[in-house]
């Protein structure tokens, strides 16, 4: 089930087989000290998958998205890899309190500046609470995607990755 909008889904494809693939995840997850810019740590199991990235040490970052992903062998052509990104929970449930307080705030400031200022009251409290909802929307952009797309970066090349179009079928994906 896809929830909106922490979630993301992709799907590739590989030249890789599958054991080759999560030999290369076991191998990077094995890392003590990162080789290169990329550090990960995470698990793996059969032909899933699940890992974090690990940012500079001292430093924290809570939109670090928690990947996800199956292997499915191609019978020795191309092997896909769909994967699923979602941020951790506690980050979520505090994002929807958080929204749904100034969504509160938005209406009962719009409807009491409507009883004592009217049509200029209201567009003061619409005008106001855009720099509320534009600060979530950077939250969301500059936190959760911008995050997405290092880890993204990382597989491409490390996996030898190759996008292929979302199948109706990848919503179905149970990591």
């Amino acid at each position: 089930m896809q929830t909106f909008p922490f979630y993301e889904y992709h799907s590739f494809v590989s030249k890789l087989s599958g054991e080759e693939i999560i030999s290369r995840l076991v191998k990077k997850f094995a890392e003590e000290e990162p080789i290169n810019d990329h550090f990960a740590k995470g698990k793996t199991k059969a032909f899933t998958f699940r890992f974090h990235r690990v940012i500079a040490s001292g430093s924290r970052n809570s939109f670090n998205p928690i990947c996800y992903g199956e292997v499915i062998p191609g019978g020795g052509k191309t092997t896909t890899v769909h994967i699923k990104m979602r941020i951790a929970y506690p980050i979520y449930i505090l994002w929807i309190i958080i929204f749904s307080m100034t969504v509160f705030a938005h209406v009962t400031l719009t409807y009491g500046s409507f009883k004592t200022d009217g049509m200029a009251g209201v567009l003061f409290a619409t005008c106001l609470m855009a720099i509320f909802y534009g600060a979530h929307y950077l939250f969301y952009r500059f936190g959760f995607k911008r995050n997405t797309k290092k880890t993204i970066s990382f597989l491409v090349p490390y996996l030898d990755l190759r996008p292929v179009e979302k199948s109706p079928g990848l919503t179905q994906f149970n990591a």
